[in-house]
């Protein structure tokens, strides 16, 4: 569950340089701010033969929030407000959580197409090809790179995958597909 959180804390944290601020990267980033996904995650963990695997949907709102709920294997349901976060029926504010007005922040400035605070998490190679997007990112940020080794994203109009590499070997990937749903109205601790 920790891998899980980190994974989407992590996704959302990070960008491009400024100097490719007009990239089909920025666009399909951008985009998680239009709508719902469907995702299907596949944690692998060393010395586990078979990866542990689940099912849900996110949205992300401007200003308002993000919601997961994750349908498979255990429905559970995790909310971020701009100052709250609840998990299933437990709540609390972000003040506790030090590291994640960071990660807030670097979301903010992404959704809104400014990408400099993002930058500081790591060296991002980028790539175009075919439509799609690719992009790669080498954590140089102590309180990231010390939990993550790479992290990989790619997409077209929209997102569709991520993969997150850990320093402890484990690695989580994360497939998404646009949904017409709004779960907007349920962002509330």
């Amino acid at each position: 569950m920790k891998y899980f959180f980190g994974l989407f804390l992590l996704l959302l944290s990070v960008g491009a340089h400024a100097q490719i601020d007009d990239t089909l990267f920025l666009k399909g980033i951008k985009s998680l701010d239009d709508g719902a996904f469907l995702y299907h995650q596949k944690k692998f963990v060393s010395d586990v033969e078979r990866p542990f695997e689940a099912d849900g949907v996110f949205q992300l709102v401007r200003d308002k929030g993000v919601i997961l709920k994750q349908k498979n294997p255990e429905p559970w349901v995790f909310v971020s407000t701009p100052t709250r976060y609840c998990f299933d029926d437990k709540a609390g504010d972000l003040a506790d959580l030090p590291y994640f007005s960071y990660i807030k922040k670097a979301v903010d400035d992404l959704l809104s197409g400014q990408d400099e605070a993002l930058y500081q998490i790591g060296d991002v190679a980028y790539m175009e090809k075919d439509g799609l997007w690719f992009v790669d990112i080498t954590p140089t940020q102590k309180r990231v790179a010390q939990f993550v080794r790479k992290i990989t994203l790619r997409g077209k109009e929209k997102i569709s995958f991520w993969k997150i590499e850990y320093t402890d070997g484990t690695r989580i990937e994360m497939d998404f597909v646009p949904i017409k749903q709004d779960f907007s109205n349920e962002i509330d601790c």
